[in-house]
């Protein structure tokens, strides 16, 4: 051994002290440092000398995706809750986990809908339809769907949910109000451009019972929302048919609503009304 290597060797047995766990990456013996912290802690994690291994290089791997994923949920959540336009905030509690699957219809919704989550992460812009009679689930799919979206992606996609009734509402009263208000009422509609997935809610609600074709102010909006979102994820709930919006928005709107949704459309004919269920 060189007069330096002895040197050396002398100089780190005064220094550091052997740990009884091996290196988990080459197997040799690892070392701490002989004199503690003044709280009797270690001063740094064991270092290997062979291979260079850190536990603590580790932990501050770990450490520092944890914050780098804690700053990705906070700018998601942030995103959804400023954008987001829930209208039943029993919404908020919907999971994939608690939506029940008590007939073959809703399971099969279920599996569609769990199809959707895996294309969506994978970043393919789809649109999803779920269509049928109120009450029978299409809602807690459609935002179950975005929670799961978000926690699969590690939170690095936008996500909104908007009932569709309720931003034209907020549109049309911010007519009459200040140039803040309808900037506010507008920034709606631009973070639903950008999101990564949007969920459009309980489309055709809006014309009520009696109305049946959606007026020129609906579609203008509508269009700009579908025009923005033909390459992006979207999910649609109507109480409508095929056939029913056809009638109401008209073939252009109802293309482009439709593109991307092959093997996406799930229509609920047998369900019945889940909410219900609890009056019997």
């Amino acid at each position: 051994m060189h007069a330096t290597d002895q040197t050396f060797q002398i100089l780190l047995s005064q220094l550091l002290e052997k740990v009884e766990d091996r290196c988990p990456e080459c197997g040799s013996e690892q070392y701490v440092w002989q004199q503690k912290n003044k709280d009797g802690t270690e001063r740094c994690a064991p270092t290997c000398w062979s291979c260079g291994y850190k536990v603590l290089k580790k932990h501050e791997q770990q450490a520092n995706q944890q914050r780098s994923q804690e700053s990705f949920m906070a700018r998601t959540q942030k995103f959804f809750h400023q954008g987001s336009l829930i209208a039943d905030d029993a919404l908020r509690q919907c999971r994939l986990t608690n939506y029940q699957t008590t007939e073959l219809e809703t399971r099969q919704a279920k599996e569609r809908a769990l199809a959707a989550v895996s294309a969506i992460v994978e970043g393919k812009p789809i649109h999803v339809i779920f269509s049928g009679k109120p009450g029978v689930g299409k809602s807690h799919l459609a935002i179950s769907i975005l929670v799961e979206v978000l926690e699969r992606s590690a939170y690095q996609k936008y996500c909104l949910f908007v009932s569709y009734s309720e931003l034209l509402e907020k549109l049309k009263m911010s007519m009459n109000e200040s140039a803040k208000s309808q900037a506010k009422a507008q920034a709606y509609i631009t973070r639903m451009k950008k999101a990564d997935v949007l969920v459009l809610d309980d489309l055709g609600a809006e014309l009520g019972i009696k109305n049946k074709v959606s007026t020129d102010f609906n579609n203008d909006i509508l269009n700009r929302i579908l025009e923005a979102r033909q390459n992006k994820a979207t999910i649609f709930t109507t109480n409508f048919s095929g056939k029913q919006l056809v009638e109401a928005y008209g073939t252009r709107i109802i293309s482009r609503l439709m593109k991307h949704a092959s093997g996406y459309v799930f229509q609920y004919k047998d369900t019945t009304d889940k909410r219900m269920r609890s009056v019997k």
